[in-house]
């Protein structure tokens, strides 16, 4: 339960919670708005929330049991339709095959048969003149062999014939399958079942070897993965004579950093010793770069190297080739002398590879191993949690130490020790395996990655091996001096054994490594060592938790006892415990073994089995070790045994003297069964060891015992530490049967006691059950009767105060037979007696007995038993209070015993008030039904309890009764007998009386799924028939309809529920009533789930229509409507959650004597012009009726196209439509014939959106054309979004999920753009629940933009402008290292996609990174900002200050929104630059502007905006950056006017006249100055340019390498789908690249002429 937190042991339900209220630890409170109950962690002050996870723990959510059974349900089903689809697809593939292999051998046997015909027949023309014998003689013979071929085929045939009847069974109307046991290879199985489990088996070892490659990948982190620079590649390394040597295979995209290696590299004439494996890399000589390298199993023999791409040559440190080898070092960090394009490769004299799997990760910077580690792989956690657990986790956090591999070779080149590291689950620790010492002449080995100590400093080391059992050492060796560190003029060892742990002083700052030392020979196999090196100075016991790892290894494997019983005290007692446990025998006289004490590991713990006694010889087991114990010094002893364990002592035995410890002169003894802690003071300071003691014989089963001493004086209450659930859970009803207000005063303490009487046989103990429940006592044994022996004691010693009243209280479990607690005098020996009478109670009819002591009384509590009985484990539970208390004050609820008696007592009334029996149990399992269709939070508000009630006819005879269901269900109530008004019996009052207050509402709800005639319930005044009033009328509630009605009266006061009938006969009817406060009441918050009969009938139609249907599904049916019509009642029941659309149907229908329809659902909205899709499930093919929607106000039909819309039940159940008018409906049956019904269940769904039918069932039902969009045509990405989204605009994002590829989740979708969002066709903002990686060098993002490039048919200008900016920032003279590597220098990137909303095609987009931090590579630096320059306004023209409001520049990132004003001071002091120059030189330029802007951006922005014509970007659309909030740069966005494209796309603009650079220069006055003072830097930077960026032969590869994605048939489709796209016939890439050409030819004309 967490920490101890005082005598609160189990939680405390106080009711509703209340926000201004403080609350203690493990108090439980409900949620009166959700139902939901939260448990305290710790004491919560005022104010706190319940979403406040630090206090408050969700500890019961009653809807989670219907979620998992719908999710259950729905993967079972989801999992049938799997199977079943893949066994017909196999048994049809299988068909396919053997009626194919048939025909083809019936084929070549005719052939054959033919052939040889003929060759006979020619035989025969051609020897026509040999002898007629002869003749005749090959004649027979041909016709002999024609025969015997005949019949063999005859007999092939029937052969296979029997084959294929045999297989197939016979016969069938489809097409027989033959030969399903035979597969793909050849191979034949057993039967079809193996066949097709084969094929399971081998998929499944497909997905565990996926699984596990997915976990070594998933162990290194994401950023090292991200950052990897290895991408790698397919490879064979041949000989000179073309001879395949080894190969390697890359993992693949999945796994870029994964190859597998096979073959065999070796130095020599024929051989090959080098194998690449890698894409070429780029290198920068002086960089630091960090290798990492993860094998799956360890190898030795080869290295990594990194070979030049051209030359061969490799990387080089000192001149020296670099080369990494995985068996030495996992992890290396290097500075290349060199640089360029290298590739890596592995390289071995003579090294043979057979699948050796291998992962290299290069990474630029410096990182330590700690870096690379991500997630756990599957098996660290189970294989290392025992041993981690040792230690605290503070330490582990902060342990220097990081294990690295060892791989040690001896001369014949075999491995004789490794040192395996645990990984990122603990860096400390590592597995020995091999040998050390003087035989294999090594006796120390480094085995640790390198660390840093700080001079002077103080640092504690601690060896953890919990074995303990071989000798050796732990050095730490300084690498400046590579000697070992040494303390006082010695080296200092840590010896695993002697001296694990200790404090050692560094003497000064450097790198230092771990070794491990073996003076003699020592074997290794599996061992499991840790080494943990913190700063600071600790002690072993500091680091350590209590919990050595030896009892976390034994908690892994399911051995939980001994942890529950560690955990039942205190930590301080564990920590502070002198006894420590060993493994100890005890010899008996015959010399054998006789008993064992085996420790537990925990200090305490101790588990003792054998036997012991004269018989034996050996009374005496010790199992601890020596403790000193001071005379002078109190201590607390506390034992906790087995209650199995037989009665016996637990003594300490000193080592000084014979004899035992001894207290004022006497042996001091602790009884085993004691579970009170007792203090003692020994006569004499010596070593003292524990040991078990018995003068009896006894047998010891493996019994469990924990003994803890400590020094000083402790209370039981102070010892106690966590509860065992099992104890919680059989104590909880028990305890939680009483007030905690009268627990906590409960003067009560049970103990353990036994007596026995060797003449009878009598036996009993009484056992205490402390731990949770103070007041429980578990009896086990015999007494009372004849046996002599009828009362034992069971209570620590009470003290009375004479004149002081308390109340005696008993509480026996079911099962328990008659018992009595009565108080003993411990002074007399008699039982205490006031006023005659015996202050006693008892388990059967007297509970509780109060009492005023006439004097003061030192007592127990004694139980008395008088008939002879035998007890299993009974319990009884005592209470003691001071104060007069009757029973049901002391009584909190009812116990979980007592509802079941409960539910009994309801059961036999309704029994006793029906002779039919089917009734009784009908009503029963009704009420029960209820209260689990009923949610939580209903029942629990509820302000109505039914009682027993009668009501009496005007002759005086009870005419109807009431039975209520009792405290199992308050809100039920049983009717019986006969209510009229004539006969003055028209009123039966049936709940207790409950406080309505004035002008208050309530709800008020009456459930009765089958009511025999319509009748009201009324609230009447106690005492009286008046009725309550609302607004001056009597106020009823209809039991017709369950429907939820507000109830506000007119007067304050108490009233009672009561049926009000003037002619009914009740017999055995069940009705349900709830009434609660406010009106925040519906069907949603009452139902929990459907009664077991309704879900059974309706959860294969639930498994029919898919999940998504039925969410997004519009219809919810109404509930328990009933009418009446000429002969009875019809009703229509809802099924309710989790099927609202689902209704049952009982009665008869379309009668001459009701109406020819019926309202079945609650209201619903539909939208004009938008498409809806309506699907009608009903399996009886003989009813008739039209299903219609209709106006909720007018009733009349929903029209399409003016026309009323019906759909019949057997012609078209399935259907879309489109309403004309938008209008809130509800669905109605329209009868075309009389129909009688029972139990008759349909189910109707209304989905927005157009939908097939088979994406409307999980199943297909009915074969249909298949006319879905072909996305698999167009090799295009696919995103599909799914979800509602009504509601969506710029400001309004939509929930939706996704799917891309392999990824899917949760998104959000929202407009995006301003102008043009008045296009058909919307751009969109989509964020991700969760960082995807779209585009490996975009990294992981959540925030992408959909482009609709509504007014470029091409879909190409703005990225491909884009990527022309991204190569000119790349060529910038000075090099701008924040843009460099980023995809397009700061400017957009993306790619051409596919986008479906819904199931229905939206057309071609470009996936692009959004204008946000990352498309610049922000990293929330404090001076970091992204200005967009919104409108076309002067201070966006630099020609006056900026205001920064989205006037002029929108501010769309800032690291922080609340400290904006340096951003515009910044702005405005480059603005201010700008119209404050009045130089006329490249110098002046330069010298006033450069503090202030990044001058080649302005340049390239100032030529590329003209070159591109962007009109909308002279001074809008651009974009200003800073990382230092002093220094802007240009950066170009919204390129979609690129390339002379108008802004609504239906012209083009003259390429020699638009957007000239004088033009510019006129428009923007920064580019004025660079016109008019920078023209060198402008004329060359654009003569650079031209060159190789801005040239025709680029442009038109960039835009040839966009445009090459998109197929002209999704262009087609976006013509038919967008009809109002502009320039569909000319905006493609030959007006682009024409049009660019004639403005190379202008614009090389104006800047030649500056």
């Amino acid at each position: 339960m967490g920490e101890f937190v005082g005598k609160r042991v189990v939680p405390d339900h106080v009711g509703v919670w209340d926000q201004k209220k403080t609350y203690e630890p493990l108090m439980i409170v409900l949620d009166g708005e959700t139902g939901d109950s939260y448990i305290s962690r710790k004491a919560v002050p005022i104010g706190i929330s319940l979403s406040d996870e630090s206090y408050w723990s969700l500890c019961a959510h009653y809807s989670a049991q219907m979620r998992k059974l719908e999710q259950d349900v729905d993967e079972d089903v989801q999992q049938m339709h799997s199977d079943v689809t893949a066994v017909k697809n196999a048994m049809s593939q299988e068909f396919k095959e053997t009626h194919t292999a048939i025909s083809n051998e019936l084929d070549d046997t005719h052939k054959a048969i033919n052939q040889e015909l003929s060759e006979t027949e020619q035989r025969v023309n051609e020897n026509l003149e040999q002898t007629s014998s002869e003749l005749t003689g090959k004649v027979e013979q041909a016709k002999s062999d024609l025969n015997t071929g005949r019949q063999e085929l005859k007999d092939a045939k029937d052969t296979l014939n029997k084959r294929m009847d045999s297989i197939a069974g016979g016969k069938t109307s489809d097409a027989e399958i033959l030969d399903a046991r035979v597969d793909a290879d050849g191979n034949t199985h057993e039967n079809l079942g193996a066949h097709i489990r084969s094929g399971f088996e081998s998929a499944r070892a497909d997905q565990e070897e996926a699984v596990n490659r997915i976990g070594r990948m998933a162990a290194v982190s994401d950023a090292m993965r991200t950052a990897n620079m290895v991408h790698t590649v397919d490879f064979c390394a041949s000989n000179v004579s073309g001879e395949v040597k080894a190969t390697a295979t890359s993992l693949g995209h999945g796994d870029r950093a994964g190859v597998i290696i096979n073959g065999k590299l070796k130095e020599g004439a024929d051989e090959r010793s080098t194998l690449y494996f890698s894409e070429p890399m780029s290198f920068k000589a002086g960089t630091p770069y960090t290798v990492f390298i993860d094998e799956t199993v360890p190898k030795v023999g080869y290295g990594i190297y990194f070979y030049e791409v051209d030359t061969g040559t490799c990387l080089q440190v000192g001149g020296i080739n670099r080369g990494f080898t995985p068996a030495n070092t996992v992890i290396s960090t290097a500075v290349f002398d060199n640089g360029g394009m290298f590739r890596a490769g592995v390289y071995s004299t003579n090294c043979e590879f057979e699948n050796h799997e291998i992962h290299l990760y290069v990474v630029e910077g410096e990182y330590t191993r700690k870096d690379f580690y991500g997630l756990l792989t599957a098996v660290d956690v189970p294989n290392n949690a025992a041993a981690i657990a040792a230690v605290r986790d503070d330490v582990r956090k902060n342990n220097l130490i990081a294990m690295k591999n060892v791989l040690l070779n001896d001369e014949a080149g075999e491995p004789f020790f490794t040192s395996m590291p645990v990984g990122v689950l603990n860096f400390g620790g590592t597995v020995l395996n091999g040998r050390l010492g003087p035989t294999v002449g090594t006796y120390a080995v480094q085995f640790s990655s390198p660390f840093i100590l700080e001079k002077e400093k103080d640092y504690t080391l601690f060896v953890l091996d919990e074995h303990k059992d071989l000798d050796y050492s732990v050095y730490l060796l300084d690498e400046t001096t590579w000697k070992d560190v040494m303390e006082n003029g010695t080296t200092r060892a840590f010896n695993v054994i002697h001296s694990p742990c200790g404090v050692i002083p560094a003497h000064s700052t450097g790198k230092h490594q771990l070794r491990i030392w073996a003076q003699q020979d020592t074997i290794f196999e599996n061992r499991a060592v840790q080494v943990y090196l913190v700063k600071g100075r600790y002690t072993e016991t500091e680091l350590r938790t209590y919990l050595p790892a030896k009892e976390a290894s034994s908690a892994m494997n399911g051995l939980s006892e001994n942890l529950n019983a560690v955990n039942r005290v205190s930590d301080t007692l564990r920590r502070n415990n002198l006894v420590h446990t060993v493994t100890c025998q005890a010899t008996g006289s015959d010399g054998t073994i006789c008993a064992t004490a085996t420790s537990l590991g925990v200090h305490s713990g101790t588990v003792i089995s054998g036997s012991l006694g004269p018989k034996q010889g050996k009374n005496t087991l010790y199992f601890g070790e020596y403790i000193w114990l001071d005379k002078a010094k109190t201590y607390t002893l506390y034992l906790r045994a087995d209650e199995k364990m037989p009665e016996c002592s637990v003594f300490f035995y000193g080592s000084s003297k014979d004899g035992c410890l001894q207290v004022e002169g006497n042996n001091q003894g602790f009884s085993v069964h004691n579970i009170l802690p007792q203090t003692f003071t020994p006569d004499e300071s010596c070593y003292y060891r524990p040991g078990v003691y018995t003068s009896r014989d006894l047998d010891f089963s493996d019994y469990e015992m924990h003994l803890f001493v400590l020094e000083g004086v402790y209370t039981y209450d102070s010892i106690r530490g966590q509860v065992e659930f099992n104890d919680l859970n059989d104590n909880f009803t028990s305890m939680s049967a009483v007030r905690d207000s009268l627990r906590c005063k409960n003067l009560i303490r049970t103990v353990n006691y036994s007596d026995s009487n060797s003449t009878t046989g009598a036996s009993v103990q009484m056992i205490a059950d402390g731990e949770c429940d103070q007041t429980a006592v578990k009896i086990v044994g015999n007494m009372g009767g004849n046996l002599a022996l009828n009362s034992l004691r069971c209570t620590s010693l009470m003290q009375l105060k004479a004149s002081k009243a308390y109340t005696l209280f008993v509480r026996a479990d079911e099962g328990c037979p008659t018992l009595t607690a009565a108080l003993g005098d411990e002074v007399t020996y008699g039982f205490i007696q006031i006023n005659g009478a015996s202050v006693s109670v008892d388990t059967v009819n007297h509970h509780c007995y109060s009492f005023t002591a006439d004097k003061d009384y030192s007592c127990r509590v004694r139980i008395i038993c008088n008939t002879a009985t035998m007890f299993t484990g009974q319990k009884i539970h005592l209470y003691l209070v001071e104060g007069s208390y009757a029973e049901e004050q002391i009584r909190s609820w009812a116990g979980y015993d007592e509802l079941l008696q409960v539910e009994e007592d309801a059961d036999q009334k309704i029994q006793n008030l029906t002779d039919r029996e089917d009734a009784r149990w009908i009503s029963t399992h009704d009420g029960l039904e209820n209260i689990l269709t009923v949610s939580d939070r209903a029942r629990k508000n509820n302000m109505i309890k039914m009682i027993d009630s009668s009501v009496r006819n005007s002759a005086g005879e009870v005419s109807a009764t009431a039975t209520a269901l009792g405290i199992l269900d308050r809100a039920g109530v049983v009717v019986n007998g006969i209510m009229s008004g004539e006969m003055g019996a028209a009123i039966l009052k049936i709940s207790e009386p409950m406080h309505l207050e004035q002008g208050k509402t309530y709800t008020a709800h009456i459930v009765d799924d089958d009511p025999p005639v319509p009748y009201s319930m009324f609230f009447y005044k106690i005492g009286s028939s008046v009725c309550l009033q609302q607004g001056g009328s009597n106020r009823g509630v209809s039991a017709i309809g369950s429907r939820f009605e507000q109830v506000i009266p007119d007067v304050t006061g108490d009233y009672q529920m009561g049926v009000y009938s003037t002619d009914a006969v009740f017999s055995n009817h069940m009705i349900h009533a709830y009434m609660y406060e406010g009106t925040g009441w519906s069907m949603d918050d009452f139902y929990a789930y459907p009664k077991s009969d309704v879900l059974a009938a309706t959860i294969s139609e639930m498994a029919a229509v898919k999940d998504s249907v039925r969410k997004k599904n519009l219809v919810k049916m109404l509930s328990t409507k009933g009418f009446l019509d000429g002969t009875g009642v019809y009703r229509l029941n809802s099924i309710g959650m989790p099927d609202p659309a689902g209704i049952m149907l009982n009665g008869t229908f379309g009668t001459a004597s009701t109406t020819m329809y019926t309202n079945i659902s609650e209201v619903f909205h539909l939208d004009a012009g938008k498409p809806y899709t309506i699907l009608i499930r009903d399996d009886d093919k003989t009813v008739d009726y039209n299903m219609t929607l209709v106006d909720r106000t007018t009733g009349f039909a929903v029209k399409e196209n003016g026309v009323n819309l019906a759909f019949n039940v057997q012609k078209s159940p399935f259907d879309t439509f489109t309403p004309d008018a938008s209008m809130d409906v509800r669905l109605r049956i329209n009868y075309r014939k009389q129909m009688t019904l029972t139990d008759h269940i349909l189910h109707v769904y209304v989905c927005e959106g157009k939908f097939k039918l088979s994406e409307l069932l999980s199943f297909a039902q009915e074969k249909e054309e298949d006319t879905s969009f072909p996305y698999a045509s167009y090799n295009l990405p696919l995103l599909k979004l799914t979800g509602s989204i009504k509601g969506i605009s710029k400001e309004n994002k939509v929930k939706l999920t996704y799917t891309y590829g392999e990824l899917t989740g949760n998104c959000t979708l929202k407009w995006q753009g301003a102008s043009s969002l008045s296009y058909d066709k919307k751009n969109f903002t989509i964020t991700f629940d969760e960082k995807q990686t779209i585009v490996e060098k975009w990294g992981a993002q959540k925030k992408y933009c959909l482009k609709a490039n509504y007014i470029d048919f091409s879909h190409c200008r703005n990225i491909v402008a884009a990527k022309l900016w991204g190569q000119a920032v790349r060529t910038r003279p000075k090099r701008n290292e924040k843009l460099y590597d980023l995809p397009n220098g700061g400017a957009i990137d993306g790619f051409p996609i596919m986008v479906a909303i819904n199931e229905e095609y939206q057309g071609i987009y470009t996936l692009n990174i959004p204008k946000d931090k990352w498309m610049f590579g922000m990293t929330d630096g404090a001076k970091e900002c992204i200005l967009t320059a919104e409108t076309h306004a002067k201070g966006t023209q630099f020609a006056e200050e900026a205001k920064v409001d989205k006037t002029d520049f929108e501010m769309e990132y800032v690291p922080d929104e609340s400290n904006t004003q340096w951003v515009k001071d910044s702005v405005n002091t480059l603005i201010r630059a700008v119209m404050n120059f009045s130089g006329t030189t490249v110098a002046d330029v330069e010298s006033a502007l450069s503090p202030y802007l990044d001058l080649d951006s302005a340049v390239d922005y100032f030529i590329i905006t003209s070159m591109f014509a962007l009109t909308d970007n002279l001074d809008k659309n651009y974009i200003l950056m800073t990382f230092d909030g002093v220094k802007w740069a240009f950066s170009e966005y919204d390129l979609d006017t690129a390339f002379g494209n108008c802004w609504n796309g239906k012209v083009y603009y003259n390429p020699d006249t638009v957007t000239t650079l004088k033009g510019f220069a006129g428009s923007h006055k920064l580019m004025g100055i660079l016109y008019n003072c920078y023209r060198a830097k402008i004329k060359s930077r654009y003569a650079s340019l031209r060159k190789n960026v801005l040239s025709e032969g680029n442009v038109q590869t960039v835009v040839s390498n966009f445009l090459v994605d998109i197929p002209k048939g999704l262009l087609d489709h976006e013509v038919v789908l967008w009809p109002k796209i502009p320039g569909t016939n000319t905006n493609n890439m030959s007006q682009i690249i024409n049009w660019y050409r004639l403005k190379c030819i202008a614009m090389d004309a104006e800047v030649n002429a500056l």
